[in-house]
C-alpha cells in the first residue's frame, strides 16, 4: 500500500490508457539536504575538536598534578633525611648504630619507598606529557 502511494506520487498513472507520466522531483529539496549534511559535518567536527581540547587540558592537568606530587615527595624525603641524620648522629654519640635497630631499618625502608614514589611520579608525569590524542 505504501509503495503504491509513493509510486502514484512519483508517476501520474492513467490506468485506462496504461500510460505513465514521470514527475520530476524538485531540485531545491536536494540542495537543502546538502546544506543539512554540511551542517551535521561541521557540528560533528566541532564536537570532536572541543572534546579533544578538553581531554588534552585534562592530560596536562594530570601531568601537573604528578609534578606537584614529585615536589611534595622530594620535600618529604628531605625532611625525613634531616630527622634521620640528627637521630643517627645522637645515637653514634651514645655508641649505638641506629641503622641496625628496628627503628633505623624502618626509617631506611621509608626513605627507599619515598624515593620509589618520586621515580613513579616523574615517570607518570613524563608519560602524560608525551601522550597525544
Amino acid at each position: 500500500m505504501i509503495l503504491q502511494n509513493i509510486f502514484n506520487k512519483l508517476y501520474k498513472v492513467d490506468m485506462a490508457k496504461e500510460e505513465f507520466e514521470k514527475t520530476e522531483l524538485a531540485t531545491h529539496k536536494i540542495e537543502l539536504s546538502n546544506k543539512d549534511a554540511i551542517k551535521f559535518k561541521k557540528e560533528a567536527e566541532q564536537i570532536y575538536y572541543n572534546s579533544k581540547k578538553e581531554a588534552e587540558s585534562e592530560i596536562l592537568n594530570a601531568s601537573s598534578k604528578m609534578k606537584d606530587s614529585y615536589k611534595k615527595l622530594r620535600k618529604l624525603d628531605s625532611e625525613m633525611d634531616k630527622i634521620f641524620e640528627k637521630f643517627d648522629k645522637m645515637a653514634k654519640d651514645l655508641g649505638v648504630d641506629v641503622r641496625s635497630t628496628k627503628v633505623g631499618k624502618t626509617y631506611l625502608e621509608a626513605a627507599e619507598e619515598i624515593q620509589n614514589y618520586q621515580i613513579k611520579s616523574q615517570t607518570a608525569e613524563s608519560k602524560l606529557r608525551k601522550f597525544k590524542i
